[in-house]
């Protein structure tokens, strides 16, 4: 029998990250590879705005069950380029890392700044 914190990141569930914002106290849920923004930080944002920040931030903003699912577009090229985006690589972490680090807190500022 698997555990079943084995069978829920292998089946891509989302991992609950508490933070602040606007003195409030929220949740983020991250997977590999992308984060799920709650639509009642970010408000109903017009699919051009989307689009614009995503450009901005080198990242696919998309509107999915009640939350924002932002994909940096890191992971499309690493999926081009080696097959696959493995959990295992120093490698494909160090982007995604790298990406986190450069866009992630500008890209939420912003997206809450707008709602």
């Amino acid at each position: 029998m698997f555990s079943q914190r084995i069978v829920d990141a292998f089946t891509g569930k989302k991992n609950e990250i508490s933070v602040k914002i606007r003195g409030t106290d929220c949740k983020l849920y991250v997977f590999f590879g992308g984060i799920r923004i709650p639509d009642e930080l970010v408000g109903n944002l017009k699919p051009e705005e989307l689009e614009n920040v995503g450009r901005k931030y080198d990242c696919i903003i998309k509107r999915k069950s009640k939350a924002y699912e932002v994909i940096p577009h890191v992971v499309r090229e690493i999926i081009e380029r080696d097959g696959v985006l493995a959990s295992y690589s120093e490698e494909h972490a160090a982007e995604l890392e790298n990406w986190l680090r450069d866009c992630f807190i500008s890209l939420l500022s912003e997206l809450v700044r707008r709602s």
